[in-house]
């Protein structure tokens, strides 16, 4: 291996949606070098768009994600979160995930306020909002 993180050899793998692949790239790196915050930011950014490429993939085909999916995009997201708690992507897409199919008002809520104090900005985020209203006047009704 050389001992320079190639970006150029990294975006190709991202392009490829060789996410697992740009993944295991890059945490090569982040262990010679474990302070890097760009290789941090990389890190958690292939996680992002592997957990995105999953979603999106149940998405195109109109299908719920099975609880399995569900739960591994969840410990992704989480993944990435972990790695770079500044990265605001994998909050949204928690969010996502906690209302659409785990129905979890509470988590849904945490983690748009999570995505929204990074400044993240999405054009479907009034429509998730209303979502975990109604979630959460559901819980209420129980």
């Amino acid at each position: 291996m050389d001992n320079t993180f190639d970006k150029f050899h990294y975006g190709d793998l991202m392009e490829a949606k060789q996410y697992d692949d740009a993944i295991n790239y890059v945490d090569e790196f982040r262990a010679l070098d474990p302070g890097s915050s760009q290789l941090r930011y990389f890190a958690a950014l292939a996680r992002g768009a592997k957990g995105e490429h999953i979603l999106e993939s149940f998405d195109r085909m109109q299908l719920i994600p099975p609880n399995e999916k569900q739960e591994e995009m969840i410990q992704i997201f989480k993944e990435a979160i972990e790695i770079d708690p500044a990265l605001a992507d994998p909050y949204w897409d928690l969010a996502v995930l906690y209302a659409r199919f785990q129905h979890d008002a509470e988590l849904a809520s945490y983690y748009l306020k999570q995505a929204r104090k990074l400044g993240y900005r999405h054009p479907m985020m009034n429509e998730l909002e209303a979502t975990i209203v109604r979630l959460e006047a559901e819980v209420g009704l129980q």
